[in-house]
């Protein structure tokens, strides 16, 4: 597994979740909040918050239990959705303000 060096101190949600669907796009499987915090060098709460949020925000969905262990062991996939403000289009939000005047 490909481990991806995030800071935890200091990343916002939104940063981690990117590095979470960094990883589900190079792995192309389903993996748990554990693989997560170990591939990341997250906490079990910071990899828990930021699936949460990709849970909310449809960009992650669960995938089911894993058999062996099903306490904490629910699997996450990619859904195929953008994360949340990724269709700006590349639009700076200057660009954005001058032309709402």
């Amino acid at each position: 597994m490909r481990q991806l060096r995030v800071r935890s101190s200091g990343e916002t949600t939104r940063t981690r979740l990117e590095s979470i669907v960094a990883l589900l796009s190079e792995q192309q499987g389903t993996i748990t909040i554990a693989d997560i915090s170990l591939a990341n060098g997250l906490t079990y709460y910071e990899a828990a918050k930021a699936v949460d949020y990709g849970v909310r925000n449809g960009v992650l969905e669960s995938a089911g239990v894993d058999a062996k262990d099903s306490y904490r062991r629910i699997r996450y996939r990619l859904t195929g959705r953008r994360l949340p403000g990724d269709d700006l289009g590349g639009v700076s939000f200057d660009e954005l303000i001058a032309h709402w005047r």
